[in-house]
């Protein structure tokens, strides 16, 4: 690498610095998130369906079964993982709404990631 280019690659990163520095915590917050869905899932594709399923709104565990294409007890099972995790709770206290802490974003880099070490 010539003088030149390395001169231009240094310039490049000190004007992303800022940028990066602005984000740091909402990225560590996402990987965070990553690291738990990957204990949840644990590179079972039937786990991996039951949580994209949890993201596409309001069902009962019966309708998210069949979205993702596993029985209801799996489904539970999924649950219970993300309620340990920290990943998902139950609204207002009730058996029968579950909030789902982690956003489509957050499944999105889970997705791109799970092949890699974070």
């Amino acid at each position: 690498m010539n003088e030149e280019v390395a001169g231009l690659l240094g310039e490049i990163r000190d004007l992303l610095r800022p940028v990066a520095s602005h984000y740091l915590v909402e990225y560590q917050q996402r990987r965070e998130k990553t690291e738990k869905l990957r204990s949840v899932i644990k590179n079972s594709e039937k786990r991996e369906r039951v949580c994209d399923a949890l993201l596409q709104g309001m069902r009962n565990q019966m309708e998210i079964a069949d979205v993702a294409g596993v029985s209801q007890p799996a489904v539970s099972g999924v649950v219970a993982s993300l309620e340990e995790a920290g990943l998902a709770t139950r609204a207002d206290g009730t058996m029968d709404t579950l909030e789902v802490l982690f956003t489509p974003e957050d499944f999105l880099f889970f997705r791109l990631t799970k092949d890699r070490e974070l």
